[in-house]
């Protein structure tokens, strides 16, 4: 009788011959710890270049609007609903679920970096004016590259969901994609909130270090 449960709860957890805690998963644990490694590095780098800085942003520009970027960021946040439906759905063998809220999942991802894109058309300044203008398209830029590699895992998913040989890979991808995606929303939603928001409530002038008054 234990032994007729153990299999039952194995057979809904995972399709036969699919370790717990496949190679692939591990490897994608590994990938998401050094995401969160380089995510806090970017948060660090931006204070301190604003910590040394006098004026933020430069003098003669305004600070970011916050409309493109909430929009974005919102979108990125409400994204990791959806994941987390799709991973749900994958291990019930719903496939139809699975597919809508991947799907659901992946525009939302796409409307994130669209209204980011569209947000750097309307800035007055470009990449290598100032230390201010490098932050502000090269943080949310490795950030938007960061998303389209989840972005395409998401497709290739999306893909295999058709053919029922590849029930194996979509075990493990589907759980590999979940924990990729988490952190990079969870990243994604902070760096923006660095990004966008510092320079509205942190605008005082401030000494840079080993300056006088």
């Amino acid at each position: 009788m234990t032994d007729l449960i153990e299999q039952r709860f194995v057979s809904r957890r995972r399709p036969e011959g699919v370790e717990t805690r496949p190679m692939g998963w591990w490897g994608m644990l590994l990938a998401v710890a050094v995401l969160a490694t380089v995510y806090a590095a970017l948060y660090f780098t931006y204070v301190y270049i604003r910590v040394s800085s006098v004026h933020w942003p430069p003098e003669g520009i305004d600070p970011p609007a916050l409309g493109l970027a909430a929009g974005s960021a919102l979108a990125l946040a409400a994204s990791a609903l959806p994941i987390h439906l799709a991973l749900q759905a994958e291990r019930a063998r719903a496939l139809i679920g699975y597919r809508l809220a991947l799907t659901a999942a992946l525009a939302l991802g796409g409307l994130h970096g669209a209204l980011l894109i569209l947000d750097w058309t309307r800035v007055p300044f470009g990449v290598d004016e100032h230390a201010y203008g490098s932050l502000y398209f090269v943080l949310p830029g490795f950030h938007l590259t960061i998303a389209g590699i989840g972005l395409l895992i998401g497709l290739t998913l999306l893909a295999l969901s058709w053919h029922e040989e590849a029930t194996a890979m979509l075990h493990i991808g589907t759980r590999s994609l979940a924990l990729y995606w988490y952190i990079t929303a969870f990243g994604g939603v902070a760096l923006l909130g660095v990004v966008y928001l510092i320079p509205h409530v942190w605008r005082v002038a401030i000494s840079p270090a080993g300056a006088g008054p």
